[in-house]
């Protein structure tokens, strides 16, 4: 895929290494969710943990850093949310964290 010069590969297409998470992210995002899981969370908690997903999707990405994801349009921003969604349940299906955690878990 190429978003305005910058090229991204599918997540999952055959051959590419799956990079693992940055571990201090994952475990914000864990606990994230585990809290959303329990309560309901006001905006600003939302919010950072929203902020925390973002960063833990780009962290899933060689070469896309924050300030490029920011340059990118709003297609571009949404392309590359998709590409590090797709980073991370990759990385839960090689790491057996999807089995871990259940289907539908972290």
């Amino acid at each position: 895929m190429l978003l305005g010069g910058l090229a991204l590969a599918g997540a999952a297409s055959a051959g590419e290494r799956i990079v693992p998470p940055d571990p201090e992210l994952l475990a914000r995002y864990r606990a994230c969710s585990a809290e959303a899981a329990t309560r309901g969370m006001g905006p600003g908690e939302a919010q950072a943990c929203a902020w925390t997903y973002l960063l833990l999707k780009l962290s899933l990405l060689p070469g896309v850093d924050l300030e490029t994801f920011r340059s990118l349009d709003p297609a571009g921003r949404q392309a590359v949310q998709q590409e590090g969604y797709a980073a991370y349940l990759a990385w839960k299906a090689q790491s057996g964290t999807a089995r871990a955690f259940g289907a539908g878990g972290m």
